[in-house]
């Protein structure tokens, strides 16, 4: 860990600060949070697709990137590894490709979200490297999203990467209901942890700091309880203390802030304070 002590017991930075494995077998059906890896037409290119997030309806985070009348904006957070040996370079926006439950296929637009920065045009990684970034598509306002692929070398590779993206409501595709102002995001966090639910604890923010799940949960083998004061909020920024209580019967306390956008803990400055 940089800032964060390797009990891993707080927030979201308890989520591991590394590049997230590919799953060891392609998942059958894959869904969110499942990692597919790609071959791309390209010698050497070879690709861990991973997507972490949806946003739908996504908010615009300009005026300039308003849908249409009768349109909404759905982003979805991928993350991507290179797996292969040689640079990847390509242009994300190309490859993706949104599914409705009428089959309607919908291509990215270039949009800015308030979920999050989108990809720029050309991304590169070096081999063992990774870069997460959102994709945004507008779609009819009454669309369902059931899907999304994902196709290297701008679209134009034999294999493609397809995961279901079951939104139910329409609002948060599998991203927790929102749990209402950040600090009650925070304390939903911490309750997930605390209840052994780190699908939920993923999901609320655990995500957004790399990783995988198995390895955010993992993280918290040595964690009894978390104890969570909310010392202060300024907009989007939540200032805490936590009390992390070990197995072993010792504490260690840690203090900090965590940022929350649409309803997910999207960043965190924490560090151990004893």
């Amino acid at each position: 860990m940089r800032t964060i002590s390797k009990s891993l017991s707080t927030l979201a930075a308890a989520a591991l600060l590394v590049l997230p494995t590919p799953r060891a077998a392609q998942a059958t059906s894959p869904g969110l949070g499942d990692t597919l890896t790609l071959t791309g037409d390209v010698t050497g290119d070879v690709v861990a697709v991973t997507p972490m997030k949806v946003a739908d309806p996504a908010t615009a985070a300009d005026d300039g990137s308003q849908p249409a009348a009768g349109s909404k904006l759905v982003g979805v957070q991928f993350r991507l590894q290179n797996a292969g040996s040689s640079v990847y370079s390509d242009a994300p926006d190309n490859c993706a490709t949104l599914i409705d439950a009428a089959g309607q296929r919908f291509s990215p637009t270039i949009a800015d979200i308030t979920a999050g920065p989108r990809f720029p045009g050309v991304v590169t990684v070096n081999p063992g490297g990774s870069a997460l970034g959102w994709i945004t598509f507008s779609i009819p306002s009454a669309a369902q999203v059931t899907g999304v692929q994902f196709t290297p070398d701008s679209g134009v590779a034999t294999e493609t990467g397809e995961w279901t993206l079951s939104t139910g409501n329409g609002n948060t595709g599998q991203n927790p209901p929102a749990a209402g102002s950040p600090a009650a995001v925070v304390t939903a966090y911490v309750d997930a942890i605390n209840a052994r639910d780190y699908h939920r604890a993923w999901l609320l923010g655990g995500s957004s700091f790399g990783g995988d799940e198995n390895q955010f949960a993992a993280g918290f083998a040595t964690t009894k309880h978390d104890t969570l004061t909310i010392t202060s909020t300024s907009g989007d920024v939540v200032s805490i203390s936590l009390d992390a209580e070990q197995t072993d019967g010792s504490h260690q306390v840690y203090a900090g802030t965590y940022t929350v956008r649409d309803g997910v803990i999207v960043g965190a400055n924490v560090t151990r304070v004893r």
